[in-house]
């Protein structure tokens, strides 16, 4: 019985570390995207920038604005 309990405590612990881990990476990003967001000018924002071609990336997604990117 104990042996179920220790899998199940490290289960647990592994899983919310990992979650833990996951939402704070989050936030950290979140908040880099807002300070670059907060250091660019109105025109910068909706400027679109072709990125060079890429595989997985379709012709007609490679002209995009910051703007057009945050939603």
């Amino acid at each position: 019985m104990s042996n179920l309990f220790i899998k199940t405590a490290v289960r647990s612990l592994f899983t919310t570390t990992s979650r833990n881990r996951t939402i704070n990476q989050a936030k950290r990003l979140l908040e880099d995207y807002m300070g670059l967001a907060d250091g660019l000018s109105r025109e910068a924002r909706v400027r679109a920038v072709e990125v060079p071609p890429m595989r997985g990336v379709d012709e007609n997604m490679r002209r995009w604005s910051f703007s057009q990117v945050s939603g």
